[in-house]
């Protein structure tokens, strides 16, 4: 209760500092949001005035280093210009980053953040699911093989059973005790090719190429005699079930391991810089009735949003390449 009781007063403090930071930025954020609801008909929602708020403030005590805490007594330097066009673009262009439709986005307070995350590995052997295996990850989801998507279940798929080069051999599988009837084992001979041998639900095993053997169901003994003399091309694979709730002996059921893991992210800049005379700004507002600042802010923050949106649609096509 104590350690709910902590998460609940730091989540609320992190809460509060949030809205303190949105509070200071109100001005800009309240024009963008004024913009939206006229333009597009959407509104603002807390996580995105949070973001936006962060940013601007990452912009300011970027734009502060730089000038080395100075950035208020001069309004020439190059740092203080476009500190000037800065805020404006971010508090312009987050809202409608297509990033904020496909997932969720939060903005860092520093330039390098982690991102934790779980990654669910098989921790042992089962068929052909090797141990240390990916099963659940964060960046790449599900294992797609049959055997990974099987692997909770009573059955094994593709169990190597690594016995090459000889007419007859002796194995014993990973699992058991074995369910009877279930037994496919899949391999192939130097001369009848491909073998699909079966078990009978007695021990008896037979070959559709000639191969004859026997089963112990409950030791998980596997014997096979080829036909002939031949000797086997490539190793055998072994479907079966088995009866998880008797089994006396590892590996028995099987297991996973979860491993918390995380990943440095950095913060990429994306920087523009415009230039123009006093006398264009003046010709452009007299002439045409257009604030040159206003335009600039536009332009820059259309051209940053469309790389940003290029880099969101490549980690978008690499999402749907995990799923698939």
């Amino acid at each position: 209760m104590k350690l709910a009781k902590m998460i609940e007063t730091r989540l609320e403090e992190r809460a509060q500092q949030h809205r303190d930071l949105v509070g200071r930025w109100m001005p800009y954020i309240s024009v963008v949001e004024s913009y939206l609801k006229e333009k597009e008909g959407k509104k603002l929602s807390e996580w995105d005035r949070s973001n936006i708020a962060q940013c601007l403030e990452n912009a300011l005590l970027d734009g502060a280093m730089r000038g080395r805490s100075k950035v208020f007594e001069t309004s020439f330097q190059d740092n203080i210009s476009f500190l000037g066009i800065q805020l404006p673009v971010i508090a312009a262009l987050l809202p409608s980053l297509v990033l904020n439709e496909i997932s969720i986005v939060q903005a860092l307070d520093r330039r390098q953040g982690s991102v934790f995350y779980l990654d669910i590995k098989t921790g042992q052997k089962k068929g052909e699911v090797a141990s240390g295996s990916t099963l659940i990850g964060s960046k790449t989801g599900h294992a797609s093989g049959d055997g990974s998507r099987k692997y909770s279940m009573d059955e094994v798929v593709n169990e190597n059973l690594g016995a090459l080069g000889s007419a007859t051999y002796t194995v014993t599988l990973d699992y058991k005790p074995v369910i009877p009837s279930t037994v496919n084992i899949t391999t192939a001979w130097s001369i009848a090719g491909v073998d699909v041998i079966t078990d009978n639900g007695l021990g008896v095993l037979t070959g559709t190429a000639g191969s004859t053997g026997t089963i112990n169901y409950a030791t998980g003994a596997v014997f096979i005699d080829g036909p002939g003399a031949e000797t086997t091309t490539t190793a055998p694979l072994a479907d079966y079930r088995f009866n998880y709730e008797k089994a006396t002996a590892l590996p028995g059921v099987a297991e996973v391991d979860v491993n918390l893991t995380n990943e440095t992210l950095t913060a990429r800049d994306f920087t523009l810089r415009s230039n123009y005379t006093l006398g264009s700004a003046i010709d452009l507002e007299k002439a045409h009735g257009l604030i040159l600042e206003d335009e600039v802010v536009k332009y820059l923050g259309g051209e940053i949003k469309f790389e940003i949106d290029n880099q969101s649609r490549k980690l978008l096509n690499s999402v749907e390449v995990c799923l698939n």
